[in-house]
This record gives structure tokens, sequence and C-alpha cells, in this order.
């Protein structure tokens, strides 16, 4: 596997003296497209080209663990459900978090109703 080369510049008042942020050094790493972003030195080395690096997320797996009256709804809406697999990970994600987040029953019931009828409509979450 072959790694890409990232450009890393050290930002501060010189070279010598990198910004520090909780007393970590912080560097800048610049991309093709002209994007920067401050990264711990760690990350900027292994920070794939055109990848902004940082983040916390898992990006190793894409499944979001739909919660099963969610997955029962989406499964009497063959429409709502086609759209729901064809969304992108994080979109996916908006709509499991946006249902599990209702603190009351009713207000779960409601959310899911909602998230199947914008779903049909082929309606992304944001």
């Amino acid at each position: 596997m072959s790694r890409a080369v990232v450009q890393v510049a050290l930002v501060g008042s010189s070279a010598a003296e990198p910004r520090m942020r909780c007393s970590m050094p912080f560097v800048t790493v610049e991309f093709p497209h002209g994007r920067r972003a401050s990264v711990l030195p760690s990350l900027a080395s292994s920070t794939p080209a055109g990848h902004r690096g940082g983040g916390t997320g898992d990006c190793t797996s894409a499944d979001v663990a739909v919660p099963a009256d969610l997955a029962a709804a989406l499964g009497q809406d063959a429409e709502a459900q086609t759209f729901f697999d064809q969304l992108a990970f994080t979109h996916r994600k908006e709509w499991v978090h946006w249902v599990e987040a209702a603190k009351k029953v009713e207000t779960r019931a409601a959310r899911i109703t909602k998230a199947v009828a914008s779903l049909h409509a082929s309606i992304r979450m944001h």
C-alpha cells in the first residue's frame, strides 16, 4: 500500500515555534485543492492526500445500526427503504440519531412516521 505525500508546514511565528493548543503542537496540512487543516503532527504523517485529517469518526465501517422500530417502518415502504439504503453513511446516521434522540415514546413514533414519509419523498435530512 503506497502512502500519498502530504506537504506539512508548521504554523507559528517561525518554523521552530509551532502554534500551541492545550500544550500540544499543531501543524497545518495543505492539500492540492487549496484546503488547509491544523492537526497533530502524528496525524499529519498519516493523512492521505485530499483528506482534511483530524476527525475521530470510525471510517472503517459504513454500517449504521438501524433500530428495530425504524427498520420495521422502512420495511413497510419499499421506496423509503430503497432511498434510505442509497443514502451516504452520514445521512443514514443522521436519520437514525434523530429517531434515537427522542426521549418520549410518542415523540419517537412521530419521528419514525416523519422519517419514513420524508424518505419516501426522497428527502435527505440536511
